[in-house]
C-alpha cells in the first residue's frame, strides 16, 4: 500500500472528496478561538513556534500552485487552531497532534540538528517520509491531511476555504441551506 505522502497529493485529495467533513463548529466557539489565533492560547495546545512548524508541514503537504490554493490560502493552519481551541475538541485528539509535533521536531533535530522550519523542501520530504514509518507518524499525517481536506472543502464559516476558494478550484456547489456565518 502506498504511503501517505503519495507522489501525487492533489490526486489523493481530490480523491478524499467523498470523505465527510467533520461538523460544525459553534460560532461562540468560533469567535473565542479567533481571539486567540495570535497567541500561545494553551487552549489551542501549541506554542506559536509549534503552530509555525504546523503550518510549514501543512505548507508542505498542500503547497500553493498558480490558480490552485493551497493550505496558506485555504487557511489551514488558522483552522486547525480554531479546532483544537473549541472546548467540544477531543482532549486525546489534542494531546496526539501536539505529540506529533514535538516528534517531528525532535525528528528533525537527530536527522540534521535543526528545526523543521529551517529545512529545505528536500530535507522536509525526508523527514516526514521517515516520520511516516513510524505508526504514530503514519497516523499523524492523517489527521494533518484530513485536516487540510477540511480546510479545503469544509464551510468558511467553520474557518477554512475563504470565500470558497477550495471549492472553486474544485468546482463544487455548496449545498444549501448553509451553516450561518455569524
Amino acid at each position: 500500500m502506498a504511503g501517505l505522502l503519495t507522489t501525487d497529493r492533489r490526486g489523493f485529495l481530490a480523491h478524499a472528496l467523498r470523505l465527510l467533513l467533520a461538523g460544525p463548529l459553534s460560532v461562540s466557539a468560533l469567535r473565542a478561538a479567533a481571539a486567540s489565533l495570535e497567541s500561545d492560547d494553551p487552549e489551542a495546545g501549541l506554542s506559536s513556534s509549534q503552530w509555525k512548524l504546523v503550518a510549514a508541514v501543512q505548507e508542505h503537504l498542500l503547497p500553493s500552485e498558480p490558480g490552485i490554493p493551497g493550505a496558506r490560502e485555504v487557511k489551514a493552519a488558522g483552522f486547525l487552531r480554531l479546532v483544537m481551541a473549541d472546548p467540544r475538541f477531543d482532549s486525546a485528539d489534542r494531546e496526539f497532534i501536539e505529540k506529533g509535533v514535538v516528534e517531528l521536531e525532535e525528528l528533525c533535530r537527530a536527522l540534521y540538528a535543526k528545526s523543521f522550519l529551517l529545512l529545505g523542501r528536500k530535507e522536509r520530504e525526508a523527514a516526514l517520509r521517515r516520520l511516516e514509518q513510524s505508526h504514530s507518524g503514519h497516523g499523524w499525517l492523517a489527521e494533518m491531511l484530513e485536516f487540510l481536506m477540511e480546510a479545503l472543502l469544509g464551510d468558511p464559516s467553520h474557518g477554512g476555504n475563504p470565500a470558497g476558494i477550495g471549492w472553486e478550484w474544485l468546482g463544487i456547489q455548496p449545498g444549501f441551506p448553509r451553516p450561518p456565518l455569524g
